[in-house]
């Protein structure tokens, strides 16, 4: 492989003007090559010669123009910026990922899309206001009606390709939805039975409750009269002189 001068190659690029801020979009422009050099040299400092022998040294040759494959990494990366996927192999790096990612990964990494995984775990188990704004993009395409009723497999189905929807329109530069303001808060409503603590105010509340039907002298009577009465053992609950 014929070797080639990364600074004579990035130098021969400028002649088309100056490049670009990191934060513009990287399309397939007069100075695509200068950018993508700059990612294989950032790469490289990143996974070294696992980049090389899978990418080539660089993507542009000695006259500094796009290689065949820096054609098509600039064609894969349309739409992002240098600074996201500079930022992405950040974040590569400090996870400790041993093996750099091809041109379908470093775009849904560089765009910020999680893995399907992550993604189905929130679906599953947090509320829409606790969803990622990627995980409630997902949800849109969702019927939510037709997932109810499915069984797990065909759940699952249904949110993977809800996913893979959802990933072609950010890769599209489809917006993310924007955080919910809030949630309704749910209480269900939980009766408390509160039983008046002496036989007064017992009397007291059957009166209030039962009105002209109220009997006074049944109200007064105590419990254990009216066990005996019924040939119930107040302790026990059985009838009396029967054993349990």
């Amino acid at each position: 492989m014929k070797q080639i001068n990364p600074v004579k190659a990035l130098l021969t690029e400028t002649r088309a003007g100056p490049p670009k801020s990191s934060d513009e979009p990287l399309p397939v422009n007069p100075h695509a090559p200068g950018m993508l050099a700059r990612l294989w040299l950032a790469a490289q400092a990143v996974w070294g010669h696992k980049w090389t022998s899978m990418q080539g040294d660089l993507p542009i040759d000695g006259t500094g123009r796009l290689t065949v494959a820096g054609n098509i990494w600039a064609n894969g990366l349309r739409g992002l910026t240098e600074r996201q996927v500079l930022d992405a192999f950040d974040r590569m790096a400090k996870e400790g990922r041993e093996w750099p990612p091809n041109l379908p990964e470093l775009r849904k990494i560089a765009a910020g899309v999680p893995d399907f995984e992550a993604v189905n775990s929130e679906l599953l188990t947090r509320t829409s206001a606790q969803r990622s704004p990627f995980s409630r993009l997902v949800w849109t395409f969702v019927d939510g009606h037709l997932h109810r009723q499915a069984g797990a497999a065909e759940a699952r189905r249904m949110r993977r390709e809800a996913y893979d929807r959802a990933v072609e329109n950010v890769l599209k530069g489809l917006a993310l939805p924007p955080q919910p303001a809030g949630e309704i808060d749910y209480h269900p409503f939980k009766p408390v039975l509160q039983v008046p603590g002496t036989q007064a105010d017992r009397a007291a509340k059957l009166r209030l409750l039962l009105g002209e039907v109220f009997n006074p002298e049944a109200a007064n009577r105590s419990l254990d009269e009216l066990a005996s009465e019924a040939g119930l053992s107040r302790d026990t609950g059985s009838v009396a002189g029967e054993r349990p």
